[in-house]
C-alpha cells in the first residue's frame, strides 16, 4: 500500500512537471507570436 502511494506521488509530480512545461512552452509561443505582430 505504501508503496503504491509512493508510486501515486510520483506519477503525479512527473504529469504536474509535463503540465507546467507545455504552459510555458505555451506562453512563450504566444508572447512570440504577439511580439511578432508588433
Amino acid at each position: 500500500m505504501v508503496a503504491f502511494g509512493f508510486y501515486l506521488m510520483g506519477e503525479t509530480v512527473f504529469w504536474l512537471k509535463s503540465l507546467c512545461q507545455l504552459g510555458f512552452v505555451c506562453f512563450v509561443w504566444f508572447l512570440f507570436l504577439d511580439w511578432g505582430k508588433v
